[in-house]
């Protein structure tokens, strides 16, 4: 069974933008606040194609989302929602576009605020970074952005066998005993007994690892 919900707003409200770097170019933008149940036993997903990414728990029992969208034109924008949608196991939050309308050049910004404890299995994007601070995953999880920097807030009650990977970009670990190549772009550890897998990678961007303390 399948369960959509739309991020509610992100069809009114545009503000123009004016912005002058080389070529006079204007934008609009919107910044819509929402949130969501989440299922029981359901791990958090994040997947863009354009866009960065702020995760972070705090003690409440919904998903606490402010998504921005910005893009050339409103025509644009209103071709493009954020959804969360409830299949394969996971509760996933993207983007969805509705219209031809909508282009490659629409980006989508999203800072979640999830419940404490709730396992995040993927976060991922085409281009942007992201700002990431967790507490569980699934035996099975992956942070990547092919263009942007990653900064991860490990929680250190975490279990985890970490693997992170930068190709072109600085790579740093702070409050963990980890193995870094600087050289090599790689990292790799354990947090806690290690039992589940952390894939972290950005192909172009710096990546910084560190502990998470609350």
């Amino acid at each position: 069974m399948h369960r959509r919900l739309v991020l509610a707003g992100l069809a009114a409200g545009a503000t123009s933008l004016a912005g002058c770097q080389r070529v006079l170019r204007s934008r609009e933008s919107r910044t819509t606040e929402a949130t969501f149940e989440v299922p029981t036993d359901t791990p958090l997903a994040v997947a863009l194609d354009n866009g960065s990414v702020g995760l972070a728990p705090y003690d409440g029992d919904v998903l606490d989302v402010t998504a921005t969208v910005s893009g050339p034109s409103q025509e644009a924008i209103e071709g493009v929602e954020v959804v969360a949608v409830e299949n394969d196991g996971e509760l996933l939050l993207t983007r969805q576009v509705r219209e031809a309308a909508a282009s490659a050049s629409v980006s989508v910004g999203l800072d979640v605020r999830y419940p404490r404890g709730l396992p995040v299995t993927r976060v991922e994007t085409d281009n942007g970074s992201f700002d990431v601070a967790v507490t569980a995953i699934t035996d099975e999880a992956r942070f990547q952005t092919a263009n942007g920097s990653l900064q991860v807030a490990l929680s250190p009650a975490l279990d985890a066998t970490v693997e992170a990977t930068t190709d072109n970009g600085s790579l740093t670990v702070e409050g963990f005993d980890f193995e870094v190549d600087e050289t090599a772009g790689t990292a790799s550890g354990t947090v806690g007994d290690g039992s589940n897998r952390l894939t972290l990678r950005t192909d172009n961007g710096s990546l910084r690892i560190v502990a998470y303390e609350r």
